[in-house]
């Protein structure tokens, strides 16, 4: 059985789509196969943080902030709505850890989560605001 050109051109066109959707959505910071918690933090600016930055724990990237949105109806110290990751499946925010917009080093940005020893107040779920 012979293989038209057409049909191997369109079977590779397809293959190379694919390919591509799937690179960029890895240069946004999605896992290939999900699973990863997603989390949501308020604060008053963005501090020029973007979409794709890192999420830092200790210096450790654990993770990528998916969105940075601008929310007219909130409080006065609630103006943007940021939506982050954690892609290490270990890790388990406590309610007593902070979450910061600042400089990793001299020329970047991330967000810093500065996790507490305090369990007493248990841990933060998955899509639960920080």
């Amino acid at each position: 059985m012979k293989i038209s050109k057409e049909f191997k051109v369109g079977v590779i066109t397809l293959l190379a789509v694919g390919l591509l959707i799937t690179g960029v959505n890895f240069l946004k910071g999605h896992s290939f196969f999900g699973g990863d918690d997603k989390y949501v933090a308020y604060f008053p600016d963005s501090g020029t943080l973007t979409a794709g930055t890192s999420v830092y724990i200790s210096g450790v990237i654990v993770g990528k902030v998916l969105s940075v949105d601008y929310v007219p109806n909130g409080s006065a110290n609630r103006k943007v709505k940021i939506i982050f990751t954690i892609q290490e499946d270990d890790i388990r925010i406590p309610r007593t850890s902070v979450v910061e917009i600042g400089g990793v080093d001299l020329l970047s940005k991330g967000l810093l989560l500065k996790i507490s020893g305090d369990l007493s107040k248990g841990y933060y779920q998955p899509g639960e605001p920080i």
